[in-house]
């Protein structure tokens, strides 16, 4: 999946036909202190010293005149039979197959003033950017299309090193849907049942008041505390997956009775990650490369804290002043993912048509799914929520920060679109950033 057109942010009026390969992948951590997820909801919560930003250009524009042509042909078929080479009824023919032309013809022409109204949109949102700090990357998906791909400011400022389209950035939370996949893999393998006892694949863990069942974890209903806010050390110093269990282990209460709250926690999807490791054998990142990375062909890694070729530094601060943020922390599950958002949009279509084990844990990505209280119209499932605002398509979101990095996702199956946009400073563009990103840009290619 290649995206046909490519320009650069400083020659906006150009557009040049180059083939743009997708961006191979590296990584990472990401867990996810108090990030929140929902991207209409505005519950970003970024830590003040801890942001997520990025930036410089590559675009991708798109046209698939090919497939349009197709669709043409076959929807103008059932009316004028002209798609056929009959030896009679010739000149019909040749009358239709004129119309043909000018009628695909007029809709790609249609579809690409459509698509470079977006781009001009989108190049807008971020025309205030520093050049010379970090910045974004962003990547939009039409159907088997990536038709805008292109990034913004440096990926390192000590080097100059600019953001391209295939920058590696932590995507934080936005990882929590593979670590739900790969529960529901082996849901499906009945290897894993979602209403057992946590306690039932990790023993260690204290007998609470009330069962905490592996479906409260997935769905953020379990009441734990988060180890995040359990843990003492900063970021900079490092913590293992040990540690974090340890914390939850001295931490023997609820904050309510599994099952009957939402309340978003990262202690509900690393302990998924060990759920993983004890039914399998095999480290959370393994499982996801062996199972879902490579059977669908992307180009991501779960490393919270591995050297990557090709990933950016992270920054704090504004311009002028940036610091390095760093994290050491180890944990897996709530966050870890490196990638980039070409990758993300490629991954997007499991959303509307999957693959994995022939689409059979599709339909268990919403099953269930329980009231998020922190955004309208929403409900939370398999790592995903879903928005279903009146007057407008279903959405699937989730969001992403940590340790200076930011990631937005969203998805609108029934039109098969998907944004991506990973950035290396959350401050980078000011307090709006997030709103600017979150809300515009995905209002921008799904509206």
């Amino acid at each position: 999946m290649t995206a046909r057109y490519a320009g650069n942010r400083n020659f906006l009026s150009t557009v040049i036909p180059v083939v743009v390969p997708i961006p191979p992948a590296t990584r990472p951590k990401q867990p996810a202190k108090t990030i929140r997820h929902i991207y209409s909801s505005h519950m970003v919560d970024f830590p003040g010293t801890y942001g997520r930003g990025d930036r410089l250009m590559n675009y991708v524009g798109f046209r698939s005149r090919r497939s349009l042509t197709g669709m043409a042909c076959v929807s103008m078929l059932a009316l004028a039979a002209s798609c056929s080479s009959s030896t009679s009824g010739a000149g019909a023919a040749a009358t239709s197959a004129t119309s043909l032309t000018t009628a695909s013809a007029t809709t790609a022409k249609v579809a690409d003033a459509v698509i470079e109204g977006k781009v001009r949109a989108t190049r807008a949102l971020f025309a205030g950017a520093d050049p010379a700090g970090p910045g974004c990357s962003v990547a939009v998906r039409v159907g088997d299309d990536v038709v805008f791909a292109e990034a913004y400011g440096l990926a390192s400022i000590e080097t100059g090193t600019p953001i391209t389209t295939k920058t590696v950035m932590d995507i934080a939370s936005t990882s929590k849907q593979f670590t739900a996949t790969a529960i529901l893999l082996l849901v499906n393998e009945g290897k894993v049942d979602l209403e057992a006892d946590v306690r039932t694949y990790i023993p260690q863990l204290p007998k609470y008041p009330k069962t905490v069942r592996v479906r409260d974890l997935m769905h953020h209903q379990s009441g734990l505390t988060d180890y995040t806010d359990l843990l003492t050390k900063p970021l900079s110093e490092r913590t293992t997956p040990a540690d974090a269990l340890a914390a939850l282990v001295a931490d023997n209460k609820l904050s309510f009775d599994p099952g009957t709250e939402f309340e978003y926690n990262n202690s509900n999807y690393f302990l998924m990650s060990l759920i993983v490791q004890r039914v399998t054998g095999a480290t959370l990142d393994i499982f996801l490369r062996d199972r879902v990375f490579v059977p669908l062909g992307l180009s991501m890694v779960m490393d919270p804290v591995g050297a990557i070729a090709q990933k950016a530094e992270s920054y704090t601060g504004s311009r002028g002043a940036w610091t390095n943020a760093v994290s050491r922390w180890e944990q897996l599950g709530d966050g870890g993912i490196q990638t980039t958002p070409t990758e993300l949009v490629k991954w997007a279509s499991e959303y509307w048509s999957p693959q994995l084990v022939g689409g059979a844990i599709a339909p268990r990505r919403l099953e269930n799914a329980v009231a998020d209280t922190g955004a309208e119209y929403a409900i939370y499932g398999a790592g995903i929520t879903q928005i279903s605002a009146v007057g407008k398509p279903v959405r699937l979101s989730h969001e992403g920060a940590w340790a200076g990095f930011v990631t937005v996702f969203d998805v609108i199956p029934s039109t098969k679109t998907a944004v991506a946009a990973s950035c290396n400073s959350s401050t980078e563009t000011g307090p709006d950033f997030s709103d600017k990103v979150l809300d515009s840009l995905g209002e921008i290619w799904t509206s």
